[in-house]
């Protein structure tokens, strides 16, 4: 058993430790129900894309203030299955979306 002041520093990282592992695993967690709500409640396809033989379908919503985007892929001859979900994405007055802010020349 480990004893003495050195104990307490120990303890304390390991309590670090372990919240921010719980943190990320609830944001996880949370995304993740958030993506299945927006799949049961939608009910219009907001992006289509073909490539190849695969077909990737986009619903996004605002749910409880979280703007969230999820893709599914569909291959030719399969079943669609869940691909990712993007949550508060950044967006131009086009509604492209961005993946950096700033001038790329410059920096």
């Amino acid at each position: 058993m480990i004893t003495g002041p050195d104990s307490l520093n120990y303890f304390y990282r390991l309590w670090i430790i372990f919240m921010k592992n719980y943190q990320q695993i609830r944001t996880q967690a949370y995304k993740y129900y958030k993506a299945v709500e927006l799949l049961h409640l939608t009910t219009t396809l907001q992006e289509y894309q073909h490539t190849g033989n695969a077909e990737y379908f986009g619903f996004i919503a605002i749910l409880e203030g979280w703007k969230i985007k999820v893709i599914v892929k569909k291959t030719k001859n399969g079943n669609p299955h869940f691909l990712s979900v993007i949550p508060n994405w950044t967006t131009n007055k086009k509604r492209d979306r961005l993946l950096h802010k700033g001038n790329l020349e410059e920096d």
